[in-house]
């Protein structure tokens, strides 16, 4: 009870107090002044007023007060019914009961009406804070899908840039580029892809936070094996703590970093590749960040397999499949344009035109597997003594043909001189069988009644058939 339904309470009994005390005043003062039915009205009166202040410290003040009240009120009637020698003022105990028990009925029907509308107050409070939680859910699930919207949307411009570049170096940046800007948590991008020739993974591309810059990485570490390897995704919260690896036996094996999500690039159930994001503090990535990973490793192993395949089909058109040599189209093509480009034409651009003696012999003995096995031989004999600058091609069947911009008559006659030692002493088993072949080599070189491609092939043409004719296995001038 607050002060100030003391003091309500205080006024009642200190009212209550002297309106006793006046009455038995009046009582033993005698009937001077007042007469006795008068004096009976106004201790009824009195009485009325105090089942008015029981009835209102009942509804105000609690059950306590209420009972006080009524107690004083007993007690003041009883008190009031002796002095004044009037036992009908008893009949004011009835009303009294009466009172508390309509109190009682009301207090107890008021209770039931509080608990009622408590109790539906409760229930919208609970509905309340279930709707304020259903409500931060649906924020924190449309930032997140605000998120995905945005990585998809860079995921569609990732899709058509790739789509769009047959370039293996431009797609392999497109990748790690973008993989590095979408999931920003990273300090390290980096994109490994297999060297079809050694199989073994070469870093291609690589982007870099400025935390990373003093970090030098050498190349792929047993991480990126065991992801090229099993085929699966890879992510480790802290390398420190992960139970699949020893942190003590690992660590200077590999570059620092706390964290990393890696993916393969699978490619019709074949792995060529493997990207992968470190970090330098632990518990950076999760798996929203791998999944995101593993769709551009997805889009990155279609554009990869995409530009190997045009780099195959470029090299076909103009190499041959067997020998890895120049088509002849094309060698004409490159020698034209050395023509055109050197300023001093003149014993500056040779020409060797070359072909494997009685070649049929050895297909007719040993079969054709045996014969594509001496026609790669010796191309790559080739290729290796003629230099970078020279422009080796299979003309045709057993012939072949070097271009060999900026070298003299005399120098392209040693050089083919050499080849054909080279060939002659080198050691063939076809068919388990010990044999050599030999070439018959004929030299021209652009002068001044040679200015152009298909005469300087007509020109060596002429010096083998000399070769060939004089008893093969040499070298032949024009």
């Amino acid at each position: 009870m607050n002060n100030k339904k003391i003091y309500v309470f205080n006024i009642f009994l200190f009212s209550l107090a002297v309106l006793t005390i006046l009455l038995l005043l009046v009582r033993f003062l005698g009937d001077i002044y007042i007469d006795r039915a008068y004096y009976l009205r106004l201790i009824n009166a009195t009485i009325f007023f105090l089942n008015l202040i029981i009835l209102t410290a009942w509804l105000f003040f609690g059950v306590v007060a209420s009972v006080i009240c009524l107690t004083i009120g007993l007690i003041f009637t009883l008190l009031t019914a002796a002095i004044a020698k009037s036992p009908i003022i008893n009949m004011h105990l009835i009303l009294f009961g009466l009172v508390m028990v309509s109190a009682f009925y009301y207090d107890k029907k008021s209770n039931a009406s509080m608990g009622l509308q408590q109790a539906d107050l409760e229930d919208i409070e609970e509905e309340l804070n279930l709707l304020n939680d259903e409500r931060l859910q649906n924020q924190l699930q449309l930032k997140a899908l605000e998120k995905s919207l945005s990585r998809f949307s860079i995921l569609k411009d990732i899709t058509e840039k790739l789509s769009s570049s047959l370039s293996l170096a431009e797609v392999a940046n497109l990748v790690a580029k973008n993989s590095f800007s979408i999931i920003s948590k990273a300090d390290c991008c980096l994109l490994y892809l297999i060297d079809e020739k050694k199989h073994n993974l070469i870093l291609t591309s690589m982007r870099k936070s400025q935390e990373f810059k003093g970090f030098k990485i050498e190349g792929a570490d047993l991480f990126d094996v065991r992801v090229l390897k099993k085929k699966q995704p890879l992510i480790i919260q802290d390398i420190r703590k992960d139970y699949r690896f020893d942190y003590e036996v690992i660590k200077g094996k590999t570059r620092e970093f706390r964290s990393l999500i890696s993916t393969p690039l699978i490619s019709e159930d074949r792995a060529i590749g493997v990207i992968r994001l470190d970090a330098l503090n632990a518990e950076i990535f999760n798996s929203e960040d791998l999944r995101i990973l593993n769709i551009i490793a997805n889009l990155g192993a279609v554009a990869v397999e995409n530009a190997h395949l045009y780099e195959r089909t470029e090299e076909l058109a103009v190499t041959d499949g067997l020998t890895g040599c120049y088509v002849q189209r094309y060698m004409r093509q490159l020698l034209t344009e050395e023509i055109k480009s050197t300023a001093e034409p003149n014993n500056k651009i040779s020409f060797l035109m070359i072909d494997i003696d009685h070649f049929k012999k050895y297909n007719d003995s040993y079969g054709h597997i045996a014969g594509d096995i001496v026609l790669k031989t010796t191309a790559k004999i080739f290729l290796k003594m003629a230099g970078s600058r020279a422009i080796v091609a299979r003309y045709g069947g057993e012939e072949f043909a070097i271009g060999l911009p900026g070298t003299s008559k005399k120098e392209a006659a040693d050089l083919a001189e050499k080849i054909r030692k080279q060939v002659e002493e080198r050691i063939f088993y076809l068919r388990r069988e010990k044999t050599n072949v030999s070439i018959s080599i004929g030299v021209a070189t652009i002068t001044d009644e040679v200015k152009d491609v298909n005469r300087l092939i007509a020109v060596a043409d002429k010096a083998l058939y000399e070769a060939k004719g004089t008893g093969r296995n040499k070298v032949c001038i024009s």
